[in-house]
């Protein structure tokens, strides 16, 4: 999955069109920290990609690009995903409810592939 990606992190809408155009995975960024930077719109570097039998956080750091940061065979994993690119990225979600962040990125995922 890593290698399908650009060297550099994706627009929002290429994030966007890169799942809709893709059935065999839900493509999303792993929060809303991961593009946003303050109140601006920024470029997507953190990604949750979930198939119909894995769940992969990359993240995407300038000097090494992307990288794998947790992968589970286990695609109901979302609360542990999104604490892991919180963790990894030293984000402040105070304002945040990652309860509602997981259970959004669950319904689309269903929705998916159901």
């Amino acid at each position: 999955m890593v290698e399908s990606l650009p060297d550099r992190p994706l627009t929002p809408s290429e994030a966007v069109s890169t799942s809709r155009s893709r059935d065999e995975f839900l493509l999303l960024p792993a929060t809303p920290d991961s593009m946003f930077d303050g109140d601006e719109v920024s470029d997507v570097r953190d990604l949750l990609i979930v198939t119909d039998s894995v769940m992969t956080v990359l993240a995407y750091e300038e000097a090494e690009g992307w990288s794998t940061v947790v992968r589970f065979e286990n695609t109901t994993k979302f609360n542990e995903a999104v604490t892991a690119i919180v963790e990894h990225r030293e984000y402040d979600l105070s304002e945040e409810d990652i309860e509602t962040i997981v259970a959004d990125y669950h319904d689309l995922y269903e929705a998916g592939f159901e």
